[in-house]
């Protein structure tokens, strides 16, 4: 067996001897059909599907450094959230929680989970300030990435660290161990980053997924005047071609902003549809 230092190398070595690792291939063939397609298991002797976001989450995702424990509430949470990604007269939904939850860990996943497996594509997210927008990447996206397996984490340029955005492009060349340089032909040229509390940080931007963190506690922006400008950004024509996702402890209305959100949720067709 040799040992690899890139991505690229792994790929290399299990293709040169495709019979001795017949057995890594499969298991890696399998965790994508999963990831993209869910998982049956038997939950206490009754059939139970997760949606292949959520598989994803019980077994390559980390909260606080450890792996996240299956929940019925979270199955609930992917399966609402896969609904509103195919449904494209959905705009996404607003999920008011409880506090430590995890919602964070699984809205950063969702996005993670799609933009990596999509072309083209750009998540965007906000929170209740800047300090706390960074946060989300910073503190969730950025350290999963880094622990994702080689078969899960695509091309990206940039710092290992990045500070602003996390992107998937390809870099000009990869100089190897032993000092030949390689270029990679192909990457999915999508980016997932992070933006102040403003209203207009994403005017004009191009979402495939935009991610409100605390959107019920937001001070230092109208939420609802954010919404009108996000809206357009995952909208084409008369049909959504992204979506959106809102997550809040909802705070005191007046004062914490809890009044903005309430008019998005007011907005909405929950009761209808």
């Amino acid at each position: 067996q040799k040992r690899c230092n890139t991505a690229e190398e792994c790929f290399a070595e299990l293709r040169s001897n495709p019979k001795f690792y017949a057995d890594e291939i499969k298991f890696i063939q399998r965790e994508w059909k999963r990831r993209r397609e869910g998982y049956w298991f038997f939950n206490n002797g009754r059939p139970t599907y997760i949606p292949g976001v959520h598989y994803f989450y019980l077994c390559y995702w980390f909260l606080s450094g450890q792996r996240p424990e299956y929940r019925a509430r979270d199955r609930k949470f992917f399966l609402f959230a896969m609904m509103c990604l195919q449904d494209e007269f959905c705009a996404g939904f607003n999920y008011p929680k409880f506090r430590r939850e995890g919602a964070t860990s699984k809205a950063s996943c969702f996005e993670y989970w799609l933009i990596t497996m999509e072309r083209n594509m750009h998540a965007g997210n906000q929170s209740k300030d800047g300090a706390s927008s960074e946060e989300i990447f910073s503190g969730h996206i950025v350290p999963n990435h880094k622990r994702m397996p080689f078969w899960f984490r695509p091309v990206f340029s940039g710092k290992d660290e990045p500070k602003a955005s996390l992107d998937f492009f390809a870099p000009a060349s990869v100089v190897t161990k032993g000092g030949a340089s390689m270029n990679f032909k192909d990457s999915l040229e999508s980016t997932i980053d992070w933006g102040s509390s403003t209203e207009g940080f994403y005017d004009r931007a191009k979402l495939r997924i935009h991610y409100g963190d605390e959107i019920g506690k937001t001070k230092e922006a109208n939420v609802y005047k954010r919404h009108l400008v996000v809206k357009p950004t995952i909208t084409k024509g008369n049909t959504y071609i992204g979506m959106i996702i809102n997550t809040t402890t909802v705070g005191e209305m007046t004062k914490d902003g809890g009044k903005n959100f309430q008019l998005i949720a007011d907005g909405s067709m929950y009761d209808k549809r």
